[in-house]
């Protein structure tokens, strides 16, 4: 766990090295991330860039920008009441449209 959250901040500055994204442009399947905006929100976005398919960003965001740290968080995505709503639909709808 440690690795990956060093090696993904890593990879969000342009000067650091990190080993993370050395092999996201192989990707060839769809790819949909999914994220809270709470959580790790929009600061994926960049390591999508980095790969050459079919991308869909999915960002669960209740609140304005300046109130991140009370929104939608990443253990939401599994633990709020609403998660099927917000999420699980959702992603349930994404598979179904890339099968």
């Amino acid at each position: 766990m440690n690795r990956r959250l060093t090696e993904g901040d890593a990879a969000t500055c342009d000067n650091v090295e990190a080993s993370i994204d050395d092999h996201l442009g192989e990707i060839s399947l769809p790819i949909l991330y999914v994220a809270s905006a709470g959580g790790d929100g929009a600061y994926g976005y960049h390591m999508l860039t980095l790969a050459d398919t079919d991308i869909t960003k999915f960002n669960v965001q209740l609140l304005p920008d300046e109130q991140r740290a009370l929104d939608f968080g990443h253990a939401d995505l599994f633990l709020a009441t609403d998660a099927q709503k917000l999420v699980w639909k959702p992603i349930l709808d994404w598979l179904v449209a890339h099968r």
